[in-house]
Order: C-alpha cells, then structure tokens, then sequence
C-alpha cells in the first residue's frame, strides 16, 4: 500500500525543495518506486534510508495531489511510521 502524510510548513528552513512538504512512503520500496514511476514523480527524488521501511520520497502539494488522486492513502506521518515499522517487525521477527 501506498501512503502519503499530511503537509508540513518548512518555510523557515533553508535549503528545503519546497515550502510546504509530505512524504510519499509504501510497505515496500519497490512498491514505492513502482509507484512513483507510475505516477511520473522524479526518482531522483527518493531518498534512500538504511532502514529500509523509511525510504520515501519528498512531495509538494501539487505532487501529493496526484499521488491520492492515484490511490495514495493519507495518514498522518507518525500513523505511517508505526505502521511499516509494525509490518517490518512481523516480517522479519525483530
């Protein structure tokens, strides 16, 4: 599945892609560059994590749109994280 969090103001940050931001996040990173070639979304934008349920890609509003106009289920960030962190547990026992 496919999920995407909700925006979050980085306007005071410097050097961030945009002013308001979410992150596109799937149960797998395949899944989730499949999607995000499907969708047309830049793959240079995915950021790669060691931990593996962690790797996501950076949306603005316009690209967050597309990306639940596509079937991208909103969920809060930290709703997310539990969950693939959950999912990673049951996969792998630890």
């Amino acid at each position: 599945m496919i999920y995407v969090d909700e925006p979050v103001n980085y306007g005071s940050i410097r050097n961030t892609r945009w002013k308001h931001s979410s992150h596109l996040l799937a149960d797998s990173e395949e899944e989730l560059l499949k999607f995000a070639k499907k969708i047309g979304l830049p793959l240079g934008w995915f950021q790669k994590h060691k931990i593996k349920y962690l790797c996501h890609f950076d949306l603005s509003n316009k690209w967050r749109k597309i990306a639940i106009e596509n079937g991208a289920v909103e969920m809060k960030v930290r709703d997310v994280v539990k969950k693939l962190m959950n999912a990673h547990k049951t996969k792998t026992g630890k």
